[in-house]
């Protein structure tokens, strides 16, 4: 839950690890001596840890904001969610796990004291690989992302379950158009002379969003939920998956907020993921039907995200994703200029924002 709009951490209550260590059952050993760092967090409501020492394998242990799970706090806005006794990170782990996908093992969770313990899976990013020199430079790990993304969303077609959470939550219009107007409300002023159309805009670019088919969509696949462990790629924070177009993951993965991406490389790993798409069994696409998607959920995407870094600004007091910002929004720009419904955008965002080109 939220105090004045920051996460409370439990773990730093007096005596939290020696009673998260004494929820452990017989069977799962701990290592000796446990020594506790706390590992480094986003924007999340949840905190984490390492336990490692000798004797045994480290964990991570995931401290919830709250020990409820009617009362978890959903990191995103979602729509069509259906009513749950679990955590969503539970009963996604479950699903991605019975699919054969990379996620970490669940150790152990005790969810009246608010504690998961995780298996390790180390502290590399594909984020920490890819920014000292580029994406470029770790072409073969982007490919092995994008392959995994193809087998996550035919995986999940071949079998939905219908005690998956993602089968009952959609990235509908109306929450497609929420994100649009997220970036307005955030970052632009009120009583903007052309906040009407925009609006409007937006209002269409969201139902034309809207009406793509649905695919299983982690929503925030990105270098920094990448994990890279022995070489192969591994997913995390997947808890707020639901059913969206194809292109937003991919989209996702190729407009990332914090790495920088030239157009070039973007088309070349568009054309990768839809090989690799065929080669594992996907029906065809027309290329150009589904470039258009693809660059309009970028756009959707990282305006959404410039939006929700100003707002965890504000609201959760963290700067850190401020500087961001700036990226994002040149990256997307070139792009306006395909959808006429956002034209003007660039010159509001010059006027307002100042950022350079």
């Amino acid at each position: 839950m939220e105090n004045g709009g920051r996460s409370r951490d439990r773990a730093q209550e007096p005596g939290f690890f020696p009673a998260a260590f004494r929820a452990l059952p017989e069977g799962i050993r701990l290592p000796e001596n446990p020594g506790v760092i706390r590992l480094p967090g986003d924007a999340s409501n949840r905190s984490y840890y390492r336990v490692s020492g000798a004797g045994a394998k480290s964990l991570i242990l995931m401290v919830l904001a709250d020990a409820d799970p009617h009362r978890q706090p959903a990191e995103e806005i979602t729509a069509g969610e259906k009513p749950r006794d679990e955590i969503p990170f539970l009963n996604l782990q479950r699903y991605l796990e019975k699919l054969g996908l990379p996620v970490p093992r669940v150790v152990y969770h005790d969810l009246k004291r608010g504690i998961i313990y995780l298996e390790d899976l180390g502290d590399t990013l594909l984020y920490d690989l890819a920014l000292p020199a580029g994406p470029r430079a770790e072409l073969s790990l982007y490919h092995q992302a994008l392959e995994l993304l193809v087998e996550l969303q035919l995986r999940a077609e071949r079998r939905p379950d219908p005690d998956c959470l993602a089968f009952h939550r959609r990235f509908d219009a109306g929450l497609f158009e929420w994100e649009f107007q997220h970036f307005r409300e955030e970052l632009l002023p009120s009583g903007l002379p052309e906040a009407p159309e925009l609006e409007r805009g937006f209002r269409k670019l969201a139902r034309e969003l809207a009406e793509e088919r649905g695919y299983f969509c982690h929503r925030d696949y990105h270098s920094r939920n990448l994990l890279v462990q022995d070489g192969g790629i591994k997913i995390i924070d997947f808890q707020d998956a639901l059913l969206a177009l194809r292109q937003y993951d991919l989209a996702s993965l190729l407009f990332d907020a914090y790495v920088d991406f030239t157009p070039d490389l973007v088309e070349e790993l568009l054309d990768y993921y839809l090989s690799a798409w065929e080669k594992a069994g996907g029906k065809p696409d027309g290329r150009e039907p589904f470039r258009r998607m693809f660059y309009l959920a970028g756009v959707q995407r990282g305006l959404k995200a410039a939006g929700r870094f100003a707002y965890i600004k504000r609201v959760k007091d963290n700067p850190k994703f401020l500087p961001f910002i700036p990226g994002v929004l040149r990256r997307i720009r070139p792009r306006f200029a395909l959808f006429p419904e956002l034209a003007g955008l660039e010159k509001i965002i010059d006027r307002e924002l100042k950022i350079d080109k």
